[in-house]
């Protein structure tokens, strides 16, 4: 701690400017934990933040045939931390790749992040901590190579954030009484989700070694309203409902439909990872009771299983969905109840109504069948075909000055901390960040 550059257990390119102070508990995934760093300058003014991810990944280092090239960029994106350090920028084939940072890096335009519709990456390094693990489910130990991601810190936390500030406790007993969700920012999140689906696809499309069918779609699986990640600068005036960017590839693929992993039992040569409440129709193992009541259908993932699981996530905010349990029947695995005749109902708002626009291209998203759904580019257009007419306030909503009568939020005006004290004022502890991942 508080040693400059690499000498310190950030890993970080050394900065002879400011020290990098950190190691504070964000919070942790299936295989990973995230600390938040630091660097201040001799005053302990904070000068940048960081995001520090460590992840064990199980998945060969070698690089395949479909993922050729995008080394390459992200060196040139300057990425490239010490991936092997003793051939920076130039590490081989076989110890180099990682499907989520290849992924996020051929996302990331480090001279366009304020436009940015996907969690930027700063750079990926190897660590030093592999471990020899049972993965579940199995007998033989597998090899877990350590990766470490740098990331900005989204102070503003995430999309699951909102849904939560969004339930208030009344009297003495704290019940729960939900409080929608404004409609102009429902609509504002859908254009920022739908965007990101176009623009991943463009990107996938024409990078290095890209097929010539321009068949391929990077199918992001786990998508859910805790992967939403908030941005904001830090100027003067904060969002009272900032803009929402994908995060979290670890799930993710660049996949076709006649992709050999898209097999009738696809869901055993590579994992799902997705969560329960968000398994679209298509993802459902074949071999499960699901198939009997129509909630499996034998389709390959591909940009319509983004599509659906887009739906789902508006489909949550409208329902001030913040907790999934399996007991669920109507949120569990599938697509129940099936949404191929009625558009959903959204209850529980006593004298609030949704747009018809609305329930109507949410219903659509998440159509049993796959074909009936909309493709990415025609659900942003129907998107930006509905918003308008429905997006008044949201020019203001900027200012937290101006905050429309009845949304309850609890995000503070400011800029952000600036000093260490600052930062580290309120940590949150592990048992706090449970349910987020």
């Amino acid at each position: 701690m508080g040693q400059r550059g690499e000498n310190d257990s950030s890993g970080l390119p050394k900065d002879d400017e400011g020290t990098w102070k950190g190691g504070f508990f964000v919070g942790q995934g299936g295989n990973g934990v995230i600390h938040y760093w630091v660097n201040v300058d001799e005053f302990q003014k904070v000068r940048d933040r960081m995001v520090i991810k460590d992840d064990w990944v199980s998945d060969s280092n070698e690089e395949p045939e479909a993922y050729r090239g995008l080394y390459e960029d992200l060196v040139k994106k300057g990425m490239d931390f010490g991936i092997n350090p003793d051939r920076p920028g130039k590490a081989k084939i076989e110890e180099r790749f990682n499907r989520e940072a290849y992924l996020q890096a051929m996302l990331t335009d480090p001279d366009s992040r304020d436009s940015a519709t996907t969690v930027p990456l700063r750079g990926i390094r190897k660590g030093h901590d592999h471990e020899w693990r049972i993965p579940n489910g199995d007998t033989s130990k597998k090899l877990y190579t350590h990766w470490r991601f740098y990331m900005d810190l989204f102070h503003a936390g995430d999309l699951h954030g909102i849904l939560a500030s969004h339930i208030v406790g009344e009297g003495d007993n704290k019940k729960p009484i939900p409080e929608p969700i404004p409609e102009p920012f429902i609509w504002c999140v859908f254009t920022c989700i739908a965007e990101a689906l176009a623009q991943s696809e463009r990107v996938v499309q024409t990078r290095p070694n890209a097929r010539q069918e321009q068949d391929e779609v990077i199918t992001f699986v786990d998508m859910k309203p805790p992967n939403m990640l908030l941005y904001v600068t830090r100027r003067d005036k904060y969002p009272v409902y900032p803009k929402p960017l994908l995060s979290d590839f670890g799930a993710a693929h660049i996949l076709y439909k006649e992709d050999p992993r898209q097999n009738r039992n696809h869901e055993k040569p590579y994992s799902h990872g997705a969560t329960v409440g968000f398994f679209a129709p298509e993802m459902v193992k074949r071999d499960i009771v699901f198939k009997r009541d129509k909630l499996a259908i034998e389709r390959p993932l591909h940009s319509w299983t983004n599509v659906w699981q887009t739906g789902r996530t508006i489909e949550s905010m409208m329902h001030l969905r913040t907790v999934v349990r399996e007991d669920q029947d109507e949120i569990c695995i599938g697509d129940c109840p099936i949404k191929d005749k009625d558009p959903i109902d959204i209850k529980g708002f006593p004298d609030f109504k949704y747009s018809d626009d609305l329930i109507d291209l949410v219903w659509r998203c998440q159509r049993f069948e796959p074909e009936q759904r909309p493709t990415t580019t025609e659900l942003l257009e129907l998107i930006q075909e509905r918003a308008l007419q429905h997006s008044r306030g949201m020019d203001t909503w900027a200012d937290e000055r101006n905050i429309p009568q009845g949304c309850a939020i609890n995000f503070s005006a400011g800029s952000g901390p600036n000093t260490v004290a600052d930062s580290f004022a309120r940590p949150k502890t592990k048992d706090e960040m449970d349910g987020y991942w």
